[in-house]
């Protein structure tokens, strides 16, 4: 099938399993993960009407953004190093990844310097894989606090990648464990943050993490296969 007849699918999808599990289809925002995308791809992908494009890289974000500007909305969903916040603060409309101390506080300082509010998500890794980015749950709490201190860093919400697993049902309990910590902090009625958005699900399991709440799923490959 064609890029725009595979957006279509997954868009049907995201609506069938956000009615399965009786939320609101207009809840749930599809990223698209652009990672491996053809430059001839993106444009294709644009033209068919993705609103909100995600990018792993800070290289790539920048030149997509270069030739295809506000057609759409950016998302940073990759590792963030602390070197290129400046560039990505910039252009993203949301950062997926945030995972650690320091990076909150470089969100902050170079942020300020633009006098720009912009919001985040906290990375957990949520199976506890070694080859995984994200702070543990155990770690996530700390880390609101700190968000709930700053000016400028906005946080809305919680990510996961899940684990890597044989079937997609196996990650539920990641979906389901991301959910809980979000909830837990919610209780903690911290000033200035909010627990709006999970981002959660890709390729295999995004149906899956509709049913465990998710907002915000990231697909790629299933749109340019």
């Amino acid at each position: 099938m064609s890029i725009a007849q595979n957006l279509k699918q997954i868009e049907n999808r995201i609506h069938k399993a956000a009615k399965r599990a009786g939320r609101n289809p207009k809840k749930i925002t599809l990223v698209v993960a652009g990672k491996y995308a053809s430059d001839n791809q993106m444009g294709v992908l644009v033209k068919a009407g993705a609103k909100v494009i995600g990018e792993n890289r800070e290289q790539d974000l920048r030149r997509k953004n270069s030739i295809y500007g506000p057609k759409v909305d950016w998302h940073f969903i990759g590792h963030l190093q602390r070197n290129k916040v400046k560039h990505v603060i910039k252009i993203a409309k949301l950062i997926h990844s945030v995972d650690s101390v320091r990076l909150i506080a470089e969100l902050e300082n170079q942020l300020s310097k633009i006098n720009k509010k912009l919001p985040i998500l906290l990375e957990v890794n949520t199976a506890g894989e070694t080859s995984k980015f994200g702070a543990s749950p155990q770690e996530v709490i700390k880390l609101a606090k700190q968000c709930s201190q700053c000016r400028f860093v906005k946080l809305m919400g919680l990510m996961t990648m899940g684990g890597m697993v044989e079937h997609a049902e196996d990650n539920r309990k990641n979906f389901r464990l991301l959910k809980n910590l979000a909830q837990k902090i919610e209780r903690l009625k911290l000033p200035h943050i909010s627990m709006k958005h999970l981002s959660m699900g890709t390729t295999r399991d995004f149906e899956i993490a509709i049913e465990e709440g998710a907002t915000l799923v990231r697909v790629g490959s299933a749109v340019f296969n």
